[in-house]
């Protein structure tokens, strides 16, 4: 019989606190030690463990595998008493019949009827324990754990205590130590076992897989995987895969087809359901011969690229979807490039014309293309899995600048398809990244390319950054507000889900702002910015402002690159005499100093010392703490317009004792700024202290 006391822990502050104790109630909290583990649930198909009121776990730590199977049990406030039988395993070993022999063994056999057990899911924490001891009585054992449940696509964090009865414990033991934790640390009791929480995010999730697709439907896609055409098939396996929940590669091994094209069919699917099958696909023409793709071309993902000819997907075409179109430079553009090259292979260095970038770009289609903005959006340049180029010393700025800004256009790219589809919300946030590192290298590298070259492009980059923001930012707000809400307990008086009406409202925001987006990146301007951007990073020399001729002027990275670091570095050091009482503002302004400074040591890492790795750690650890100030702040604005906008109503959609959740997730975000405040001077110091300004020296030093 296990016999422990359960809390939920409401935020990583009381976390650490907790973490950092030694004693409790008169107690010693001795022998600490952290530990990783992880477990998986298993059951029969037709859930026998948990009918019978059992769950069943295998627990995996450093030096051992733990099979456990535990009664559900009733908790009396923080108190829970359960059967409990376990068993440890010399392997990972599902099949109970294969255990070792004893009460656990026999209780599963009998439970399941032999009838072979699933994994349900997996959980992860990591545990601080403690023993829990009165002189030489060992009373309980202490276990403070961080939890994720890696159930759905965004996975459920919390905190939880438990304090387990060792054999030298007693009840009274008990009470004492869930008293001083009621009382002193003000945590509420948690009534649900880890299993139970987890199992209920597991079968919101299947509900939600369920309901991807009709009966009717799983069966005819069904037919389709099981059917001659292969790919067709290949399609049906795309889709089975996203009803089953797994993973966009998972998804694209199975199918055999490449990441971006199972994307693709998924985004189709959802457009037009069964009507991606309703047509034989095309044979594969012959300019699609030799991509390298493994499987058939008319599955293969298309390849833009600025010297191809245009041409449409026939495999989309015949599917009744949107033509994948492929656009060419335009006759004097071609002209340009084949003139370069044979300049290039004849030893001449001549540069191109960097006023033509600034012309209409001619992208002709073949007759039949539709001219429908989500059709133009098909014509992207297509996903680069390249390595990305390394900058060299020894060249221009310039073509430095050229390649950073490739390597990452590439990257936004990559993750185009992933944020349409909106299944992975890492797909945005990659994006995002990769458009703001661009909009940072336009900065960096503006002197070394003529204005108008440059120009187009960096509206274009601020309205595809601004779109993908808008969603962004909300996707991170709501993450946190319900990784709050998870540690908050029916006993808070707020109810189970005390931010429900603040995270509905979020949620029909981040709605708009994502059919904004979506509107956004089918507009045929977005899809013309991509083809002539990609054009100017795949031409060298093009727009590049020339030395002055027959003048000893700098222009190579490494004549540059030394000054324009220490440069970005005083930009942070500025803020020394504003800090630390200083507005919010200031501390928001600094952050963006910190990302300008952290961008240019990654563009320049290539040819910096090793150094170089610890220096942006440093800083990317200030800017993270900044960035999580920054987000503290906008929720707080956000979590307070939307109470006033409650107040503001004469009938208010939500009962006043609900809002008292939302109210103390306001409090919340003072207290998380107050703690961040309060942690930025020590990280200060160090960012501008002689150890680290010896270190970015010896970095630049390379050059």
């Amino acid at each position: 019989m296990e016999v422990e006391a359960k809390f939920a822990v409401p935020d990583r502050k009381t976390f650490l606190r907790l973490a950092a104790q030694r004693s409790l109630a008169g107690y010693t909290l001795a022998h600490t030690r952290s530990v990783e583990v992880h477990d998986q649930y298993l059951d029969t198909a037709d859930g026998r463990l948990y009918a019978a009121g059992y769950s069943c776990r295998l627990r995996r730590e450093p030096d051992k595998v733990i099979a456990t199977l535990k009664g559900l049990g009733d908790a009396a406030g923080a108190v829970h008493q359960r059967d409990e039988q376990e068993v440890q395993l010399p392997e990972w070993v599902p099949d109970p019949a294969a255990w070792p022999a004893g009460p656990a063994r026999e209780l599963a056999l009998r439970l399941t009827g032999g009838t072979p057990l699933q994994p349900l899911f997996e959980l992860s924490q990591l545990r601080a324990r403690s023993d829990v001891m009165d002189g030489e009585r060992h009373v309980a054992e202490w276990s403070l754990d961080a939890v994720t449940v890696p159930v759905g696509e965004r996975p459920a964090h919390y905190y939880e205590l438990e304090v387990e009865l060792k054999d030298s414990g007693n009840e009274d033991d008990l009470q004492a130590l869930a008293g001083e934790l009621s009382d002193r640390w003000r945590l509420y009791p948690q009534t649900r076992s880890k299993f139970q929480r987890a199992y209920e995010i597991y079968l919101a999730y299947r509900q939600t897989l369920q309901a991807r697709l009709s009966p009717a439907e799983r069966n005819a896609i069904a037919a389709h995987a099981a059917g001659e055409t292969a790919a067709l098939a290949r399609r049906a396996a795309t889709v089975l895969g996203w009803a089953e929940g797994l993973p966009s590669r998972e998804i694209a091994a199975r199918a055999g087809l490449s990441r971006q094209r199972a994307l693709f069919w998924l985004r189709s699917f959802r457009a037009r359901r069964l009507a991606i099958f309703n047509e034989e696909p095309a044979t594969a023409s012959a300019s699609q011969e030799g991509l390298g793709d493994s499987v058939p071309a008319e599955e293969a993902t298309p390849v833009a690229t600025p010297s191809q000819s245009s041409e449409v997907d026939p495999g989309a075409q015949a599917a009744g979807a949107a033509p994948h179109v492929k656009r060419t430079k335009g006759r004097k553009a071609a002209a340009r490039a084949a003139q370069a090259s044979a300049s290039k292979a004849s030893g001449d260095k001549a540069e191109a014309e960097p006023a033509t970038l600034s012309q209409p770009v001619t992208i002709p289609m073949e007759a039949g293309a539709s001219a429908d903005p989500a059709v133009q959006s098909e014509g992207q340049p297509a996903e680069k899995k390249a390595e990305a180029p390394k900058i060299s010393a020894d060249e221009p700025m310039s073509e430095a600048g050229r390649k950073i800004l490739y390597t990452h256009f590439c990257r936004m790219l990559e993750n185009e398809e992933g944020t349409r589809l909106g299944e992975d919300p890492e797909a945005l946030h990659d994006m995002r990244v990769a458009t703001r590192r661009m909009r940072a290298a336009f900065q960096l590298f503006a002197p070394y390319f003529t204005p108008e070259a440059l120009a187009p492009f960096g509206k274009s980059l601020k309205l595809t950054g601004r779109a993908l923001g808008a969603v962004r930012d909300l996707d991170v707000l709501m993450v946190k507000a319900q990784a709050f809400q998870s540690g908050q307990d029916e006993g808070s008086g707020a109810g189970p889900q005390p931010l429900a009406p603040l995270l509905s409202a979020w949620r029909q925001r981040r709605d708009t702002a994502r059919e904004e987006l979506l509107v956004y990146l089918d507009e045929k301007k977005y899809a013309k910015f991509k083809v002539r951007f990609e054009e100017f990073l795949t031409s060298p020399g093009a727009g590049a402002v020339p030395p002055p001729p027959g003048q000893p002027t700098p222009y190579r990275v490494r004549h540059l690159v030394a000054g324009l670091l220490v440069n970005r570095y005083e930009g942070v050091r500025a803020y020394e005499s504003s800090l630390p009482a200083a507005p919010l503002t200031t501390y928001h302004a600094l952050r963006i100093e910190c990302k300008r400074f952290r961008y240019a040591l990654e563009f320049f890492r290539d040819v910096l010392g090793p150094e170089v790795g610890g220096v942006i750690k440093q800083v990317t650890g200030m800017q993270d703490l900044l960035g999580d100030l920054h987000d503290a702040v906008v929720s707080e604005g956000m979590v307070a317009e939307f109470l006033h906008d409650q107040a503001a109503r004469r009938i208010s959609d939500v009962q006043p004792e609900v809002l008292d959740g939302v109210a103390r997730y306001l409090t919340a975000q003072w207290t998380i700024q107050r703690d961040l405040l309060a942690r930025f001077p020590a990280r200060w110091v160090e960012l501008i202290g002689p150890d680290f300004r010896r270190n970015l020296s010896l970095a630049v030093a390379m050059l």
